[in-house]
């Protein structure tokens, strides 16, 4: 007989039982907060009647605390146990990735024995923020919130860093969070100039049992920066933030978020409060990556230049060897987009792939394309949705007389203009996968594709249309429901 347990979290081996032995590492929990003493202990049984030799010996990956060696004699059942911490500094594991291990090698009657058992990292006291915009000047009001993975209360205080340009209206704040719950915490911020500021907030605090005593538990967090935007006048701010894996881009009007890890792209509608627009970073193929479980982490860098803020990501295709995706975004003052890409080739053969971008709207109302019969209107709500995943819409781009779509609701639009394209594939996302025919890219060589763009804001499909800059006018017409 054979019998495993995998730890779901370590994706490893946990336990094993065989006609003789078994053997298990235990945590006994699904997240162990940092800086505090935990237990972790190991459970042997020999089902022989003859005495086994057993050496134990475990250690922690790096920034989990522990270190054990044990060599016993087993006969019948035995228990081990010993204490082990996680550092408040522990880097960070990969989203979709195994959680840190406590890795234990087992060594009985002379032969090896490997286990892997999650112990997941999580701060004893977690620091959320939503961001906050300034106007140079005037007061602002700032909500930080706090999350308690702990099971015991905790008296404490969250400390604000001062920085040149930036006052606040104190520098700390006390508070009291019972076991697994949360409180906010406000703070009065005055931004004296435009620009972006970091401040960095830490919280600490002393645990408290149940009947009032002090149980003595120092409880202590990653301290976490914090980034606060001073928006000039007709202006735009940008930063990366690298503990977050995420770029930002904001004006008065919109506010992008780039996630690093993955490169998926979101637009707010700051003036109609409300998300508006996604893209994804955009695949080199074919065979196209559609979905991955443990995203990538994407280098970026940003630009300030001529009124515009920029991130560019650069993504190593999956498909083709030393082939990089560059995306750019742009964003100025008004409430369009930018979206460029370059393709370089940096291997020693000529490419030809092609590049799929992926964009979906987050309106549900109605939808407007150009057809060679005029413009349709069609609601994408309700009954009879509208399109109806594939098939509903042609993918030929010359179906349609202009290259642009846009969806509509409650006064709100958003579109999406592009220029030429191998397919446009409408799904349920009512906003096109476009698929661009590159052309053969040389050895050590790149080529620039024209830019696409994301137009938001008040009104309807005109304005989408508008902002693509074209020319011809179709005729609009509204088709009839079946």
């Amino acid at each position: 007989m054979l019998k495993v347990v995998v730890d779901v979290q370590s994706e490893g081996v946990t336990a094993v039982e065989t006609n003789d032995y078994s053997v298990a590492c235990i945590v006994g929990m699904e997240e162990v907060p940092a800086g505090l003493d935990h237990r972790v202990r190991w459970e042997l049984e020999n089902k022989t009647d003859l005495p086994i030799q057993v050496t134990l010996i475990a250690e922690g990956e790096p920034g989990v605390n522990l270190s054990v060696q044990e060599s016993l004699e087993l006969t019948g059942k035995a228990t081990i146990e010993r204490t082990f911490s996680i550092s408040p500094d522990i880097e960070p594991k990969r989203p979709g990735g195994p959680a840190h291990k406590i890795k234990t090698t087992l060594i009985i009657d002379g032969k090896p024995l490997a286990l892997e058992t999650a112990a997941k990292a999580v701060q004893p006291i977690e620091i959320e923020f939503d961001g906050c915009t300034l106007l140079p000047g005037k007061r602002e009001k700032m909500t930080v919130k706090l999350k308690s993975n702990v099971d015991f209360p905790v008296d404490g205080k969250l400390s604000l860093s001062p920085r040149p340009g930036l006052e606040f209206d104190r520098s700390s704040a006390d508070f009291h969070l019972e076991p697994k719950s949360r409180c906010g915490l406000v703070f009065w911020t005055t931004a004296r100039e435009p620009g972006m500021f970091e401040t960095e907030l830490k919280v600490g605090g002393t645990g408290k049992a149940c009947d009032g005593d002090f149980r003595g538990l120092t409880v202590r967090s990653k301290p976490k920066t914090l980034f606060l935007c001073s928006i000039p006048f007709g202006g735009v701010i940008g930063y990366i933030d690298r503990d977050e894996e995420r770029a930002v881009l904001e004006s008065h009007s919109l506010r992008i978020e780039v996630s690093l890890r993955g490169g998926w792209m979101r637009v707010h509608d700051k003036v109609n409060g409300r998300d508006v627009i996604e893209q994804d970073i955009g695949e080199l193929g074919p065979p196209f990556v559609e979905w991955r479980m443990r995203p990538p982490l994407y280098e970026a860098r940003l630009d300030r230049r001529d009124g515009c803020v920029s991130v560019t990501l650069v993504a190593p295709s999956d498909t083709f060897p030393e082939v990089v995706v560059e995306k750019t975004i742009a964003l100025s003052a008004g409430s369009v987009v930018k979206v460029d890409y370059r393709v370089l080739n940096a291997s020693d053969e000529p490419q030809k792939p092609k590049l799929r971008v992926s964009t979906v709207s987050a309106l549900n109302g109605k939808m407007a394309l150009p057809t060679k019969d005029g413009v349709i209107e069609e609601p994408t709500g309700g009954w009879g949705v509208f399109p109806a995943g594939q098939g509903d819409l042609s993918e030929r781009p010359e179906d349609y007389s202009e290259t642009w779509a846009a969806c509509e609701e409650d006064g709100v639009v958003a579109g999406l203009i592009w220029h030429e394209c191998e397919e446009n594939e409408f799904g349920w996302g009512w906003m096109p996968t476009l698929q661009i025919d590159l052309p053969n890219i040389p050895p050590q060589s790149l080529v620039e594709l024209a830019p696409i763009y994301l137009v938001t804001g008040c009104g309807n499909w005109e304005t989408v249309r508008g902002g693509g800059g074209s020319s011809s006018r179709a005729a609009s017409r509204k088709s009839e429901s079946p």
